[in-house]
């Protein structure tokens, strides 16, 4: 095995194992996340999903092998639903998208599209509604699910900058039937 690295890097002298290797992060940095495409997904119901999905990066570090040899191996994860809240990333379900079945059509809300987020004080059913819109302000597709708008409404407050795309879609029979987006700093948004 020795002699196959030595080949491989063309090293010279004798390679040996050093003492301590750093040890491996188990727990993703939580500033760290990436978005990732999904391959296509269809459920037992015939709905079938679209988009993106959110990994956190966790880099395993090994040590070099005398002066010659090292390398990093960097592998990817789901990260919990309280990682991404520490980040101040929020992934929720649009609701109320079935009253809005034309608006939900609209390419405005393919996966990877900006979107906006309107805090509505005069709902006369839900005085912490959100609504969610297309980039333009255009088209409404729904709401911030009640259990997240008072959350969501503060830190559109607390960070203006921080930015929501459409992240996944669910479609049956060609039609898109459902939509998940996400909420969170601008550098995570980015990096689709």
């Amino acid at each position: 095995m020795i002699s196959f690295f030595r080949r491989l890097f063309r090293t010279q002298g004798p390679v040996t194992a050093s003492p301590q290797p750093q040890s491996i992060q188990t727990r993703p940095n939580v500033k760290n996340f990436r978005l990732h495409k999904l391959d296509s997904e269809r459920s037992e119901n015939d709905v079938k999903a679209d988009g993106f999905e959110v990994l956190a990066v966790v880099d395993s570090r090994t040590s070099s092998v005398g002066n010659e040899l090292a390398f990093t191996m960097t592998s990817l994860m789901s990260p919990s639903k309280a990682e991404l809240r520490d980040a101040g990333i929020y992934i929720f379900k649009v609701t109320g998208v079935s009253y809005r079945p034309e608006a939900l059509q609209d390419k405005a809300f393919k996966p990877g599209n900006a979107l906006s987020l309107v805090i509505e004080n005069d709902n006369t059913y839900d005085p912490n509604a959100v609504s969610v819109w297309d980039k333009q302000r255009t088209q409404m597709v729904g709401y911030v699910p009640r259990e997240d708008n008072q959350t969501i409404r503060t830190m559109l407050r607390l960070h203006p900058d921080y930015q929501v795309i459409s992240l996944r879609e669910y479609r049956k029979s060609r039609k898109r039937v459902g939509l998940l987006a996400m909420f969170g700093p601008p550098t995570v948004i980015r990096q689709q």
